[in-house]
Parts: C-alpha cells; sequence; structure tokens
C-alpha cells in the first residue's frame, strides 16, 4: 500500500497543503478547507460507516485544532457534528450521481464556518470581525474554494483508485 492510499494519513497531507496555501498567499482569508473537503466526501460516499466518518472527522478536527491558534476543541466537534450530518443525511440521496456531493459540500462548509463563527461569538464572545456581510463572504468564498478542493480531491481518488469513492473502491 502506498502512502496516498492510506486514508488516515490525508489529513496530515491535506494540513501540510493548507499551510503551504497560507503561507503563499499570505491573506487573512482562507480559501479553503481541505479538512472539510475530506470529510464531506468521505461521509458522502461512504454513509453506512458511520463509526469510521466520525473517528476520521474527529483525526482532523483534532489536527486542525492542535495546528491551529483557536479555540481548542472547536474544529473537533464541529468536524464531527459535520460528518455526521451528511452521513445521515444523504442517505436518501441516489449516490451514483455524482454532481450531488459538490453542492453538499458547499452547504456544509458553509454551515461549519457560520456555526463556528456563530459559536465564538456566543461562547467566548470573540465572534466574526468586521460586518455580517464581509463574514458572510467570507464563509461563501471559504465554501467555495473547499468545493474546488473537493473535486480535485475527488478526481486524485478516481485516477489513483484511493478507496475514497463507492465506484472506485468495488
Amino acid at each position: 500500500m502506498t502512502v496516498l492510499q492510506n486514508r488516515w494519513l490525508w489529513p496530515f497531507l491535506l494540513l501540510a497543503a493548507q499551510v503551504i496555501v497560507d503561507q503563499l498567499t499570505g491573506a487573512s482569508v482562507t480559501f479553503f478547507d481541505p479538512f472539510l473537503a475530506a470529510i464531506v466526501l468521505y461521509a458522502y460516499f461512504h454513509n453506512y460507516d458511520v463509526r469510521d466518518n466520525i473517528l476520521f472527522a474527529g483525526l482532523c478536527g483534532l489536527l486542525k485544532d492542535v495546528a491551529g491558534l483557536d479555540v481548542f476543541g472547536l474544529y473537533t466537534v464541529s468536524f464531527v457534528l459535520v460528518s455526521t450530518g451528511v452521513a445521515y443525511g444523504t442517505r436518501f440521496l441516489n449516490r451514483q450521481l455524482d454532481v450531488f456531493v459538490f453542492p453538499i459540500v458547499f452547504l456544509a462548509v458553509f454551515v461549519q464556518r457560520f456555526a463556528v463563527g456563530m459559536g465564538r461569538l456566543v461562547f467566548f464572545d470573540t465572534g466574526p470581525r468586521g460586518s455580517v456581510i464581509a463574514f458572510l463572504l467570507r464563509a461563501g468564498l471559504t465554501a467555495a474554494g473547499s468545493v474546488v478542493a473537493a473535486f480535485a480531491l475527488y478526481r486524485f481518488s478516481r485516477r489513483c483508485d484511493l478507496g475514497l469513492t463507492e465506484s472506485s473502491s468495488s
């Protein structure tokens, strides 16, 4: 098994990719969240294995909490909730049509960003800075960038037969 076929190493590779992109752009806005893209893709295509989804989301959230300078545990909880929501919320969709996955990625990332911003505001009094419109635009930009990252991960999974999608693993 190569390193890329082990999905438990993906969070480390995705964290390195996000750090590199953030350092190269130097912007204060995160353009994509590769962890959420990977979590939503995995939960969408493997929704019947909820325990693995929660472990994968918890590992990604823990890595983001450890590597970030934010409230500890916020990303772990939100990633697990997003993974569980996608796994249970998409049980009735036809997952053979891959067109459904990308709007779900956008919606899941947008809702997670919005919930984290509101959670910071309610529980820690450090909510989104600036106007509400700017906050929603930043969340939308991150969600759109995450769709691009999800598409790249999806195509990479199809091409390399990493076992991310059901049709490539069966």
